[in-house]
């Protein structure tokens, strides 16, 4: 299993790792038919926690600083929205020169 999940963890930062512009936010997308989309369940909001987790239980060091990245992406979930509740889906912009995330 272990081996599943490492590999498991390379396809995600290999296939589905993006950053936002321009605040360059990490974010993980989706793969639909071979087409990104950079849309993000808030429920991959649990991802960092399992991966910091692994770090502290002897995985990759990497893994840890990925964790602390997309945490950051989950807290600004929060902190963006005027309601400060989290929207179940967000869409996260990819193109230069935008002024929002």
């Amino acid at each position: 299993l272990l081996d599943d999940y490492l590999q498991a963890v390379e396809g995600v930062k290999k296939n589905l790792l993006r950053k936002s512009t321009p605040s360059g936010l990490t974010f993980v997308g989706e793969l639909s038919h071979g087409h990104f989309s950079p849309k993000m369940d808030h429920l991959v909001c649990f991802l960092p926690g399992t991966l910091a987790l692994g770090a502290h239980y002897g995985l990759p060091a990497d893994h840890m600083e990925l964790a602390k990245q997309l945490i950051e992406t989950c807290y600004q979930m929060y902190a963006q929205m005027e309601t400060g509740l989290s929207p179940e889906i967000a869409h996260f912009n990819m193109h230069e020169g935008s002024t929002q995330d």
